[in-house]
């Protein structure tokens, strides 16, 4: 794609969602620019996978126990369009009739008492800042039953290192929610940011949903960190 970006003469800005474990609890870190070819960052990523493909398979393993319909040689071949989407054992399972949907999928998950270790969001954004990139909590309002992930908890994240907060995200039930993230942002001088969280269509969420322009985040540090003309 960067490739692709400079042929055309596009302006373009690396970034990954990067997860990260507290409090036994998974929780994703959106990072921008910096260097793709960071040891530490390659080192974090491919961790990062192999962790979630031992839990991909781990969770096949179980299955093929009770049910016939899985296989786990079948799934070590298994491949799928990586435009779907999700991860492979969600589109294993979604392909020979297992689940239904993403929430039957953890439905199934939970009683097998299966888990994903990440690292600490401390060593994760450390790692991300050595390697140059701009480091975002994603979505707060994922990682609480409340409407907003409490000051209490989001000064914890200052803490570990965050250069600012996902204020925009579809996880928000009202504007009110994110005028308290934007309030929080201005507050601390942490940057605002936005994201619809979309990974494909195995959700419902939709590219440019919310709809966030230029003018309600800080996209000074995009301009900055983006490569391509003039950058």
């Amino acid at each position: 794609m960067i490739d692709e970006a400079k042929k055309r003469g596009i302006r373009y800005l690396a970034g990954v969602e990067v997860a990260a474990t507290l409090q036994g609890k998974e929780h994703h870190i959106t990072c921008y620019g910096g260097s793709l070819e960071d040891v530490q960052l390659q080192a974090l990523l491919g961790g990062n996978r192999k962790t979630r493909e031992d839990g991909n398979e781990d969770m096949i393993r179980h299955l093929a126990a009770s049910d016939s319909r899985v296989d786990p040689s079948q799934f070590q071949d298994y491949s799928y369009e990586r435009v779907r989407g999700g991860w492979s054992s969600l589109n294993y399972l979604l392909d020979v009739g297992v689940v239904r949907d993403l929430p039957h999928f953890f439905e199934l998950l939970h009683p097998l008492g299966i888990t994903t270790e990440f690292r600490h969001p401390a060593d994760v954004i450390q790692v991300l800042h050595n390697a140059g990139c701009v480091v975002i909590l994603a979505h707060p309002s994922a990682y609480t039953s409340e409407s907003e992930l409490p000051v209490q908890r989001l000064a914890e994240w200052i803490e570990y290192g965050i250069d600012g907060v996902e204020c925009y995200t579809p996880y928000n039930d009202s504007p009110v929610v994110s005028k308290f993230y934007v309030s929080f942002c201005y507050e601390k001088e942490l940057l605002v940011s936005g994201g619809s969280d979309c990974h494909g269509p195995f959700l419902t969420r939709e590219l440019g949903v919310p709809c966030v322009t230029s003018d309600m985040i800080d996209a000074e540090f995009i301009v900055q960190g983006s490569g391509g003309p003039g950058g």
